[in-house]
């Protein structure tokens, strides 16, 4: 703390309008009463908050939270229970957010909102019925745009939202009010599917992508840790969901996963994967008795 005090006396003298009066003080506490005539000044008011910061938390508490903390990413997990139902009661939801008691399902639903350019207050209290109906057309095409770029198994897929009023025989907590439905539709067979009734690998895939896309919006620096990611997918998927963690996944967003599926090794970059092996009771024994211990796990991608 000294070499810190030396520091801002320095700049005290340097930047202010009495370096005179400054130089006469020895302490934290000195500088700071020194500092307080003067405190108006830009460069006063600088010095003034450090003092205040060094001596309420200490140096090093002061030079992480001014420093270090801003700049540390926000590590994020993604599991099953983030898996969207594909339909919700939009004033119930609004109130789940507002009141800051989202369900796990709700967050890959509002990042499929977000993903699609809607506006949760703005499908609660839509000023024109037709001003609506082309925001939600439209935030249906950017959508099926945006993940189906990402999905190629079936290229006839097209996602669509349908709000609507709720009717008595709705599901449960969707009885009153206005509902929006997501739904796929099949311009191949000409079949429309509600995305929740959709396979469990093509959910997953839809909530992963949403929820992620929204994440990446929000510009806060990542690490997301995933556990076995897309175990519902087949061969294919899996390799799709590989690309789009490749071309997503960039600056300022870091992506660990576990595996145990060679379609999410990508044989370009071999130098990220980490095999981590269990041998067994037996191995670890024999381990220990040598000195040396073994590691237990998947591929860490």
């Amino acid at each position: 703390e000294d070499d810190a005090f030396d520091c801002l006396l320095r700049a005290a003298e340097e930047s202010t309008s009495k370096p005179k009066a400054l130089a006469r003080c020895a302490t934290l506490d000195e500088l700071a009463a020194a500092l307080q005539p003067i405190a108006k000044e830009q460069a006063a008011a600088a010095i003034l908050a450090a003092v205040a910061g060094i001596r309420d938390k200490g140096l090093a508490r002061y030079l992480f939270d001014r420093y270090l903390a801003p700049r540390l990413p926000k590590f994020l997990y993604f599991d099953e229970f983030y898996q969207m139902e594909g339909h919700v009661n939009v004033e119930a939801l609004a109130e789940r957010k507002r009141s800051g008691k989202l369900r796990p399902s709700d967050y890959p639903l509002l990042g499929l909102i977000d993903l699609a350019r809607m506006d949760l207050e703005e499908i609660c209290n839509p000023k024109r019925a037709l001003q609506r109906d082309n925001r939600l057309e439209g935030a249906s095409n950017h959508l099926t745009r945006s993940v189906m770029k990402y999905w190629s198994q079936n290229p006839f897929l097209e996602m669509r939202f349908d709000l609507r009023p709720a009717l008595p025989q709705d599901p449960p907590g969707m009885q009153s009010g206005t509902n929006l439905w997501g739904h796929v539709y099949n311009s191949k067979q000409k079949a429309t599917t509600l995305l929740g009734r959709r396979s469990r690998g093509f959910v997953w895939f839809y909530s992963f992508l949403a929820w992620f896309s929204q994440q990446k919006r929000s510009g806060t620096p990542l690490i997301l840790l995933l556990d076995g990611p897309g175990i519902q997918l087949h061969g294919a998927a899996q390799r799709d969901l590989l690309r789009f963690l490749e071309d997503e996944s960039g600056s300022g967003q870091q992506v660990l996963y576990t595996t145990q599926s060679p379609y999410l090794v990508d044989p370009a970059h071999l130098e990220r994967v980490r095999i981590v092996e269990d041998r067994g009771a037996e191995a670890d024994e024999q381990a220990l008795a040598a000195g040396g211990c073994d590691g237990l796990g998947a591929v860490v991608g």
